[in-house]
């Protein structure tokens, strides 16, 4: 009869629980953590800690949306839908 040889089904269950829970405490390690919010989350402060140990802190900028939430597209197109109709001051050239 041959002999298995290496790990059990239970030791190969028990090192992939093992494996599995350090790594998620790798991830709750360094998992950002954001410390300011300004402007209505316009401007964003986060700190996180890379692999080496090495703290770091990251400031962010919104500048643009890459598709704009619904309330900021409905005003944006009220207001193209409802031009100046009289416009005053000099006239220009003819």
């Amino acid at each position: 009869m041959a002999r298995f040889v290496g790990e059990t089904f239970e030791e190969r269950g028990d090192r992939i629980i093992r494996e599995r829970n350090a790594a998620r405490a790798r991830v709750k390690k360094h998992q950002p953590e954001v410390k300011d919010v300004q402007s209505n989350g316009k401007f964003v402060t986060v700190e996180w800690t890379r692999d080496n140990g090495e703290r770091v802190s990251a400031s962010f900028e919104l500048v643009g949306w890459k598709q704009a939430p619904a309330d900021v597209v409905a005003d944006t197109m009220e207001r193209l839908s409802n031009p100046p109709v009289f416009l005053a001051g000099a006239r220009g050239p003819k």
